[in-house]
């Protein structure tokens, strides 16, 4: 049997997830999009499809530092610096930290793979994904996936249908599957065109993530990231601030940073 989690842990799953199998809670109502408003702007999905791909495609590495602010009801307020690492391939490593304290806790995702590090409980939490998704100890799922969502938006594959929506302020990109259900809408203000706003829906229709990115930079190869992004979890009223001072694109990571380690004298639990 798995044991408790702290609020520590929790908030590190929150972090990486920001969403929960098998939750019973109030069915939200379905998103309404507003009227069509007449336009001059000329644009297309295509082109709005380029911003996305050419970003995404882009990126083929993250380094980041700055601050991490997590909230959900019932709990204290979590607030600490962050060390982010990315690599495509779902390789993830996440050094949460404050001052005197050198790690609050350790994540590195690779492949399928995950393990957390929790120094001061020395505490090891390891195991594949996919088990981790179905363990009815912790009701929660890891996705590195999840974690280049917030970052910056995911392709927008071929066999998805889009749609354009242009409103007084904005342009709505709506993004269905291939059975002609919403998947996710893009909000993009007209004066910039950058992808402020996105919304994930459920297989059932209802929101599920909501990430909102604000104050842009445009790095070499016309790659986009957010300095500041916010993503909320409407069903269980969660959210997570991340804010980046330092923001570094597509340099070299090495493979060891990714690698796991288990400390002598680490208790350590396998999934």
């Amino acid at each position: 049997m798995l044991r408790s989690m702290n609020i520590k842990i929790r908030y590190i799953f929150c972090l990486v997830s920001l969403y929960f199998s098998g939750c019973t809670y109030v069915q939200p109502p379905i998103v309404a999009i507003a009227p069509a408003i007449e336009t001059t702007i000329p644009a297309t999905t295509e082109d709005y499809s380029k911003i996305i791909n050419s970003s995404a495609h882009n990126i083929n590495s993250i380094k980041l530092s700055g601050k991490l602010v997590a909230q959900e009801p019932g709990l204290e307020t979590l607030n600490c610096k962050i060390t982010l690492l990315y690599k495509k391939d779902s390789n993830l490593f996440i050094n949460a930290y404050k001052p005197l304290i050198p790690s609050l806790f350790q994540l590195k995702l690779k492949n399928n793979l995950f393990h957390l590090l929790i120094p001061d409980e020395n505490y090891i939490l390891t195991g594949d994904i996919e088990t981790l998704k179905q363990n009815p100890d912790l009701n929660i799922s890891i996705a590195p996936d999840l974690i280049q969502k917030a970052l910056f938006p995911e392709k927008i594959i071929f066999n998805d249908t889009a749609k354009i929506l242009h409103q007084q302020n904005e342009t709505v990109l709506q993004i269905f599957s291939k059975n002609s259900s919403l998947k996710r809408l893009l909000y993009f203000e007209n004066s910039s065109f950058r992808p402020e706003k996105e919304i994930f829906f459920s297989s059932k229709g209802y929101e599920e993530i909501i990430i909102n990115r604000n104050n842009w930079i445009k790095e070499e190869n016309n790659a986009l990231i957010a300095k500041e992004i916010t993503i909320t979890k409407p069903i269980t009223n969660t959210s997570i601030k991340l804010f980046w001072d330092k923001i570094k694109l597509n340099e070299k990571i090495e493979d060891e940073v990714f690698t796991f380690e288990f400390p002598e004298g680490v208790e350590v639990e396998t999934l």
